[in-house]
């Protein structure tokens, strides 16, 4: 059989071989993540759990004073063990593991400025901007030419473009619609 030959063979196919990648991805860094757990000399202790996260936050905190945020990206090579942990730091918060993220681990990652849901953190931004853009000129008809404005003309269409395909919160809809902006 050729992939051709089949409707969307080729697309599995593609999605078959971006999942054997990630895992293989993820069995390195399992690698790498457990490695520390058996100590630097085989006489020594392992490290402990409460040791292990205290390295990780004293890790975000430095790319906290390097980037000036918290939004590790765990596709990095150079960060993808400390984006992995943030990631996980994230689940354990909406999922509400108070047996691994506790009150108090919780609050430190809140101090130091981490976001528990960045993609909402990111829809607040842009959409701030574009209360700005409508306060300034009273509507929000973004200019299509190239300016200033390239990356809030781009989210307007995101957005729109989630309201056809019904997949922007109704909510989200109606602060928009609330300033005159057009979803149709």
């Amino acid at each position: 059989i050729r992939a051709e030959d089949v409707p969307h063979l080729q697309t599995m196919l593609a999605n078959f071989q971006r999942w054997r990648e990630l895992i293989a991805r993820c069995e390195d860094l399992s690698i790498k993540l457990a490695d520390p757990l058996l100590g630097s000399q085989p006489d020594e202790p392992p490290v402990t759990t409460e040791a292990m996260w205290e390295s990780m936050f004293a890790q975000l905190v430095a790319y906290k004073a390097k980037h000036a945020h918290c939004n590790v990206p765990f596709r990095s090579k150079e960060y993808a063990r400390l984006g992995l942990w943030v990631y996980g730091q994230r689940q354990n918060y909406r999922r509400k593991r108070t047996n691994r993220l506790t009150p108090e681990r919780q609050k430190r990652l809140e101090d130091v400025g981490i976001l528990w849901r960045p993609v909402e953190a990111r829809w607040e931004r842009r959409f701030a901007q574009l209360l700005i853009f409508y306060k300034r000129h009273g509507h929000c008809d973004v200019p299509t030419r190239a300016s200033k404005h390239d990356q809030l003309r781009r989210w307007l269409g995101t957005q729109r473009h989630a309201y056809r395909s019904k997949n922007l919160t109704p909510e989200r809809a109606s602060r928009l619609t609330a300033l005159g902006f057009v979803l149709e």
